[in-house]
C-alpha cells in the first residue's frame, strides 16, 4: 500500500510536466464572496520554498503582485488578505475553492517569487511554475512548492482514525538525499525521551511516505532523528521549524537536543510530519555582519484530516501523593492503567465528558478514597491520592495544555481587573515553547512558597510577576483557581553565533526550584532545608540526548508538589519531598 501512494506521487509529478503548457480559463471570475461562501476543493497548496510567492489561477491575479495589497481583486484578498503567498513555517496551506477549477475539474497555475532572493553560498533558485493541476474530490492531493523550484504532489490523509479519541500520524521524507550537515537518509520518529513510536514510523526513507499510525489523543512534544534500521542517532536530530539547526564554526557539531514544539494532536485528527530542505541563515562571525546560508533538511507537522471540535473527551491520569505503597486508580469502575508507585503518575486514560466516580485502591483491592469529579471536553485532570490528617483523600487538577495566560491590561498599559468588560481573547497570551508548571501543597505544612533558588519569585522575567498566586502561599489541597501557573517561555530564534548558544533556552529559567514554610505575613519565609531542590535537569526526559553535554530543561507541561509530613527524620519515606510530574509525553 505504501509503495503505491509513492507511485501515485511520481505519477502526479509526471502529470505536472505533461499538462505544463494547457492554458486554461473560465472566463468569469467569481467574487470573494463566492469563494467564501463554497466549499474547498481536493488541491490544497503548500509554500515550503523559503519565499514569499504571487500566485495566478486561470489567468486571475489573486495576489498583488508587489503593489498595494488594498488594490487587490475581491477574490485575491479573499484568499491572501496581505497580497502576497506567504512563507510561514506551516507552510501558509491555502485550500483551492470549487468555484475556481473549470468544468474538467482543471486549474492553470502560474507562481513566481515576489522578488529574486539570491543566498550568499547557495546557487540561485529559478522558481518559476506554471503548470496545471486536476481537482479529485474523492482523492484531494497536496502540493508542496519546495525550496528547490520544484513542485511535488501526495495523496491527503483524509480518513479518520478508527477509533474516535485516536489521531492518525504519517512521515513524508522529501528531503534532499545530502545536505550541508549530513541530515538525510532514513528517519524515525521518537517520544520525548527518544523512544520510537512505532515500526511504521521507523527507518521512512527518502522519498518514501510512510503507514499511518493511530495514536490517542493528548498532547506530545515529538522528536524526528535520522537513523538506520529503526534506531535514531542522537547526534542528528531534525529541527521543527520554525527552530533552525545547530551550526557553529567548528563545522558539524552534534544535532542534539533541539527544542521541538508542544502540539495537541486532537481526536479524529491526521496529520503528516514533512521533511523538505530549507535554507537558514547564520552570522558565524561575531566580527562582521555578514550571514552565510546553508540548505538543510527539516520539517513541519501539517494538519490533513482537519478534526471536528472536541465536544466530547476528557482526558485523566492518577498520581500516588499518599504513602509509599502501591495503589491504582479506576474510573467508573475501570482501570487507568497499572500499579503506581510513591511519588509517580500512571497512565492517561480517555474519558467522555460527565460525572464520574473516581477510585483509588491499594495493592490488595481495598478502597482508599473516592470521589466524584465531573469532566469536561478537553479537560486533562490528574487525581492525586493524597493524605488529609490519616485518611486518603482526591483531590484534581487541571492542567492548561495551550500554555496560555489570561493578562488584562488597560488602554493606558497598567494592568486591568480581571472582569474588565471586553473580549477576553484580547488578553489571552498564548507559548508555543514553553515550560510550565502548576504548584501544590499536599502535604501538612499550612503555607508553602515556591522560588527559584535564590529565594526570589518565580515567573518568566520578561512578564510581570502577576501569577504569584500559583506559588505563594498555598494552602494543603487548594488550589488557584486564576492564572494557576507559571511559565517560562523559549526563544525560537537562530542557533548561529561561534559559541554555539542554546537556540530555544528558557528565558530566566531557574537553576532550581525551592520550597518554604511561609505565612500570610512572611514571604518567601523559612527554607525547608531537609526538602532537596529540584534541578533544572530535572526536566529532562532522556539525558542522553544531549550528546554535547549541555543537559538542559525541555518544554512542556508540569506539576511539582511537595508531599509527606514535617517532622519525619531524615531518610523516612514519609518526609517531606518534592516531586515532579510531566504532562505531556
Amino acid at each position: 500500500m505504501h509503495k503505491y501512494i509513492f507511485y501515485q506521487v511520481l505519477l502526479c509529478g509526471m502529470l505536472l510536466t505533461a499538462c505544463k503548457k494547457d492554458k486554461l480559463n473560465n472566463g468569469i471570475v467569481p467574487d470573494g464572496s463566492q469563494v467564501i461562501n463554497t466549499p474547498a476543493s481536493g488541491i490544497r497548496l503548500l509554500n515550503f520554498c523559503n519565499m514569499p510567492l504571487d500566485m495566478r489561477i486561470n489567468n486571475i491575479p489573486l495576489t498583488t503582485y508587489g503593489a498595494d495589497a488594498t488594490r487587490g481583486s475581491q477574490l485575491g484578498q479573499s484568499l491572501f488578505p496581505t497580497g502576497v503567498w506567504k512563507n510561514e513555517a506551516n507552510g501558509s496551506p491555502v485550500n483551492i475553492p470549487v468555484t475556481l477549477p473549470d468544468k474538467n475539474g482543471m486549474i492553470h497555475i502560474q507562481l513566481q517569487p515576489r522578488t529574486i532572493i539570491q543566498y550568499p553560498g547557495l546557487p540561485g533558485v529559478r522558481l518559476q511554475i506554471d503548470t496545471v493541476l486536476q481537482n479529485d474530490p474523492l482523492q484531494p492531493h497536496d502540493y508542496y512548492v519546495l525550496a528547490d523550484g520544484s513542485i511535488r504532489s501526495v495523496i491527503r490523509n483524509i480518513t479518520a482514525p478508527a477509533r474516535p479519541d485516536y489521531f492518525n500520524i504519517r512521515i513524508l521524507n522529501l528531503g534532499v538525499s545530502k545536505d550541508t550537515l549530513g541530515l538525510n537518509g532514513p528517519v524515525t520518529l521518537t517520544w520525548a525521551d527518544g523512544t520510537p513510536v512505532h515500526t511504521k514510523l521507523s527507518n521512512v526513507g527518502t522519498g518514501q511516505l510512510s503507514g499511518s499510525v493511530e495514536i490517542p489523543y493528548g498532547t506530545f512534544a515529538f522528536r524526528l532523528f535520522v537513523g538506520n534500521n529503526g534506531q535514531p542517532d542522537f547526534n542528528k536530530q531534525l529541527a521543527e521549524l520554525p527552530m533552525t539547526p545547530i551550526m557553529n564554526t567548528s563545522g558539524n557539531a552534534p544535532q542534539a537536543g533541539i527544542t521541538t514544539m508542544v502540539r495537541s494532536f486532537k481526536p479524529g485528527g491526521s496529520y503528516t510530519m514533512v521533511i523538505t530542505p530549507a535554507i537558514f541563515g547564520y552570522k558565524l562571525d561575531i566580527t562582521t555582519d555578514v550571514t552565510n546560508f546553508y540548505k538543510i533538511n527539516a520539517y513541519r507537522v501539517i494538519t490533513e484530516q482537519v478534526p471536528s471540535v472536541n465536544a466530547f473527551y476528557a482526558r485523566m491520569q492518577g498520581v500516588n501523593a499518599w504513602q509509599a505503597r502501591k495503589i491504582t486508580f479506576r474510573v467508573d469502575g475501570v482501570a487507568m492503567g497499572s500499579e503506581i508507585d510513591y511519588g509517580n503518575a500512571g497512565e492517561y486514560t480517555s474519558v467522555v465528558k460527565g460525572t464520574h466516580q473516581i477510585q483509588a485502591f491499594d495493592a490488595g483491592g481495598q478502597l482508599l478514597a473516592e470521589k466524584k469529579f465531573e469532566l469536561y471536553a478537553n479537560d486533562n485532570i490528574t487525581a492525586w491520592l493524597t493524605d488529609n490528617e490519616g485518611k486518603p483523600e482526591i483531590v484534581c487538577s487541571n492542567t492548561d495544555m495551550t500554555a496560555s495566560a489570561y493578562y488584562p491590561t488597560q488602554p493606558s498599559g497598567s494592568p486591568a481587573p480581571i472582569d474588565y468588560g471586553l473580549d477576553g481573547s484580547l488578553f489571552l497570551v498564548r507559548r508555543y515553547y514553553a515550560w510550565q508548571t502548576r504548584f501544590l501543597n499536599l502535604s501538612n505544612v499550612p503555607y508553602v512558597t515556591f522560588t527559584d533558588g535564590n529565594g526570589q519569585p518565580l515567573g518568566n522575567i520578561t512578564e510581570p510577576a502577576i501569577n504569584t498566586g500559583a506559588q505563594v502561599n498555598l494552602r494543603p489541597r487548594i488550589l488557584p483557581d486564576q492564572n494557576p501557573f507559571v511559565a517560562y517561555m523559549w526563544d525560537p530564534g537562530i542557533r548561529g553565533n561561534p559559541s554555539g548558544a542554546d537556540m530555544g533556552a528558557p528565558v530566566g529559567m531557574p537553576a532550581q526550584v525551592r520550597v518554604y514554610a511561609s505565612a500570610l505575613d512572611r514571604i518567601p519565609g523559612q527554607l525547608l532545608t531537609d526538602v532537596p531542590p529540584l534541578l533544572s535537569n530535572s526536566f529532562v526526559a532522556n539525558p542522553d540526548l544531549y550528546t554535547d553535554g549541555n543537559v538542559r530543561p525541555e518544554v512542556g507541561m508540569y506539576s511539582i508538589a511537595l508531599i509527606g509530613k514535617a517532622g519525619k527524620p531524615a531518610g523516612d519515606p514519609a518526609g517531606l519531598r518534592l516531586i515532579k510530574i510531566k504532562h505531556t509525553r
